[in-house]
């Protein structure tokens, strides 16, 4: 619990937009196209980098543009080499319509 509240406070200093979902995940507002976050893929690796660093913990990032295509893109990326998976509006009729019920969050 204490290394989780710690993660939270790490990921609070550049995303102060954020929502403990449970001990290990969280959702965190990171605008695209924001001055912030110009490169939203760059902002999860360095935070994985930071993460990492900090605390030996390796971590999956699923990126969307809501906090449900997010969860869905969290599962996807614990699959997928480097950790992180982002689906835009764009990429939902092509990555989340296909998807059987039984993959729903």
């Amino acid at each position: 619990m204490e290394t989780s509240l710690r993660i939270q406070e790490t990921m609070r200093l550049p995303l102060p937009l954020q929502e403990q979902f449970s001990v290990d995940e969280e959702f965190f507002a990171m605008p695209a196209d924001s001055p912030l976050f110009p490169d939203p893929i760059e902002a999860a690796r360095k935070l994985q980098a930071k993460i990492w660093d900090t605390f030996r913990i390796r971590c999956c990032i699923g990126l969307g543009p809501n906090k449900w295509v997010a969860k869905m893109t969290n599962a996807k990326a614990k699959k997928t080499p480097g950790g992180i998976v982002w689906w835009t509006e764009e990429d939902i009729p092509t990555q989340l319509h296909p998807l059987s019920v039984e993959e729903m969050f």
